[in-house]
C-alpha cells in the first residue's frame, strides 16, 4: 500500500511488478510482525549488477 501511494500507481500494478521481481529472485518477502515487506536478495542483485557492467564494458 505504501509503495502504491508513494509512486502514484495502483496496488495491483505494484503487486504485479513485485511478483516479477520475486519470480526473478531479486526480492524476497520478510515478515516483520503483522507486516510482510519485500527485501532485495543481495546475491542476485550483485550478480545482476556484475552482468550489467560486463555488458556495458563490451560496448566500449
Amino acid at each position: 500500500m505504501e509503495l502504491s501511494r508513494s509512486l502514484h500507481v495502483s496496488q495491483p500494478t505494484v503487486s504485479g511488478h513485485l511478483k516479477i521481481l520475486r519470480d526473478a529472485g531479486l526480492v524476497q518477502p520478510r515478515r516483520f510482525g503483522a507486516r510482510t515487506v519485500m527485501v532485495p536478495s543481495r546475491r542476485r542483485v550483485e550478480r545482476l549488477i556484475e552482468d550489467a557492467r560486463a555488458t556495458l564494458a563490451r560496448w566500449d
